[in-house]
Formats: C-alpha cells, structure tokens, sequence
C-alpha cells in the first residue's frame, strides 16, 4: 500500500521551513557613506535614527547628547546633529559619567537596530563635551557633516562594542566592502555585521590572526611584484587597515624599490608622487603580491593595476603608494598603512572573537 504526500502541503512545509530560517538569521547589512574619507552610516537606537561613524580604532560607541554643548551656533548647518533623548522605552540611563580621551558625558543602555537586527540593552555613551573637531562646525569648515556620533568596531578583548554584539548576531563577524573612495561620496560600500558579506564577494574568505588585539592589524610575511624577488628589507612587518585616508602608505626606501620594479619615476622628495609617462598600458601591468599573516598561518593580497594605479584629474598616471615619512598619521611609521585605495573592489572581515582578519575579492 503506498501513499503520497499533498504536493501543496508540501509547499507549504518547504515555505515555512524557509521563512523559519530566514527569521532567525542574525545578520544585518547597512550602506556604506564617506564623508572626509571617515565611513558613516543609519542605525537606530532606542526610537530614533542617528547617522554614526564606523572608527576601526575605537572600542567605544556614543551620540550626541540633548544637552551637549557646541563651540557653534548649529543654526548655520544643513542638517542639524541629532541628539540622544534617552525617551524610548528600552532606554537606561547608568548613572556612571565616561571619558573616552575626549568625549565625555553619562552612559546609557538602550536597544539597537542594524538593520532588522536588535540588539538589547547596548551600552553607549551620550556626549555632553568634547565632541571631536572634526565633527563640529567652527565658523562654516564642516557645514555639511553628517556625523551625530560613532560606532567602535575595534576588536579588542574585554569591554567594547562589537563584544556587546556577540550574543545577538550569529557570528562575531563584521564585514567592510568598499565601492567608492570619494572624499563625499553616498553608496560607497556596506557593512554587514553578523557574518561575511557573500553578497558582493566572494564566499571564500583568507584569514589570518591579528597581530594587534585592539586594531586591525595583521602581520606582513613579504611584498613582490608576480614573482619577482620580495623587497628586501621589508621594513615595517605589520599591515594596518586606516580609519580614514585614501591612499597606501609605506616608508620611502622600501616604495622606491617597488616603483621601480613597476616603472615608476622616483621623486626626490618624499611627499611628492611617484608617476610615469603613461597608463594606456594598465592593463598588462603586473599584480602587487602582499603575503600577510605569522608564521602558522598566511594568506596572499592581490593588488591589481586599477588598485595601485590611477590617472590623476590633470593627467599623470600616478602610483597610489605614499611614503609614510610625510602622510602617515604619527605613529603608522611603523606600519604598511592602507586607506580606502586598499579596500575597494574587496571585502574585509575581522572575527573579534577569534582575533583574525579576512579578505575576499569582489565577485
């Protein structure tokens, strides 16, 4: 005796099997902007929506606060900061004040929305003073700044806030892709918190350990040019990913042996670009190999052409490696340093719970 399954009640079995999985996937993606190079973007926390910068080298989230005080009359900006109330429902004020080396204000929980994604009772700072300069607007220099605050994505151990997130979020993963490296520009990328972004690139991820718990930083094995002998000396044997800034920086010994190999002219001066005749010939150029990780584990980088090469708005075909002697941020001496150049057409992902970094190519 054989019997048969409704091909309807099937469906329909399938169809919420599927619903079910999808409901309870903990993955949120948000859009990627750039302003002044600094990555911003829309989340929600408590009933209203703030506009906040990503900073990789910052553990610690705040807003605005509705009683914070500014060096500007705020009458003057585009779009006015929005400031936290602390009137939702989920929110908690701690009774604690915080100094984050130049925010301070009161510490609060409250909910927060990445996307469909809640988070509850996360902890965040709201900032009565010392508001960051480069978020205020003294005498017009800043009058279209989106930014009402910022979100920390470093990875350190211990209190921060991606730890916040572990529990909400189906893996300890946050993922940047980089479309665009204009100074303003809108749609430059996303961010996915939750998971690798498979979406845009490709589900293969290389990992290797951080180098540095509090920063994305990874460890740098030997750069070269398709096979070619590596630079020798490497000089700084660390790779750090920048919170702001365009291009790929490195010290000047070590860049003037690469353009080179590249047929780059090499300039005197070390603030001044490396260039050649001409870029029509991009596309045979050869890849920039960077081999990164320690001595367990390695994963190789590609650098393409249209990743370390540009025609320049007056016509130069420049190279997009900078020494960092004259560019760098004090202190990234010590580092291959790499601005948003780095990151476009590639994902990068840091796992703060295991401490690695991943890479993945645009697919």
């Amino acid at each position: 005796m054989s019997s048969s399954f409704p091909s309807s009640l099937l469906f329909s079995s399938l169809l919420l099997i599927t619903s079910t999985l999808i409901a309870s996937q903990k993955t949120g993606t948000i859009q990627m902007n750039l302003h002044q190079f600094a990555r911003w973007g829309s989340i929600k926390i408590g009933d209203q929506t703030f506009q906040v910068a990503f900073n990789i080298g910052s553990p610690n989230s705040w807003l605005i606060a509705k009683n914070a005080s500014f060096n500007w009359n705020e009458q003057g900006l585009q779009r006015k900061k929005v400031r936290y109330n602390g009137s939702s429902k989920t929110s908690k004020p701690l009774g604690k004040k915080f100094d984050f080396g130049g925010p301070v204000g009161n510490l609060y929980t409250d909910t927060l929305t990445i996307d469909s994604v809640q988070i509850p009772q996360f902890p965040f700072g709201a900032v009565t003073s010392g508001i960051p300069s480069q978020y205020q607007d003294p005498s017009g220099y800043d009058a279209l700044c989106p930014i009402d605050g910022e979100f920390g994505l470093s990875p350190a151990t211990g209190t921060s806030s991606l730890n916040s997130l572990t529990k909400s979020l189906d893996k300890p993963i946050v993922s940047i892709f980089t479309t665009k490296v204009g100074t303003g520009d809108d749609n430059a990328g996303s961010i996915t918190f939750g998971s690798e972004n498979v979406k845009n690139c490709k589900p293969k991820y290389s990992y290797v350990p951080l180098s540095e718990r509090s920063n994305w930083v990874i460890g740098i094995q030997s750069i070269n040019i398709n096979g070619q002998p590596s630079i020798n000396p490497l000089g700084p044997t660390k790779l750090k990913i920048t919170n702001s800034g365009l291009y790929m920086y490195g010290p000047k010994k070590q860049l003037d042996i690469l353009a080179k190999q590249l047929g780059f002219n090499v300039p005197k001066d070390s603030g001044t670009f490396y260039t050649k005749g001409s870029c029509k010939e991009m596309e045979k150029m050869p890849n920039i190999i960077i081999n990164v990780g320690d001595n367990k584990k390695q994963a190789q980088i590609v650098l393409k052409p249209k990743q370390y090469m540009e025609v320049s708005p007056i016509g130069e075909c420049r190279f997009l490696f900078m020494a960092s002697e004259t560019y760098a941020s004090p202190g990234d001496n010590n580092y291959w340093s790499m601005g948003a150049q780095f990151l476009l057409g590639r994902c990068v992902a840091v796992n703060w719970v295991d401490g690695t970094m991943g890479f993945s190519d645009a697919s």
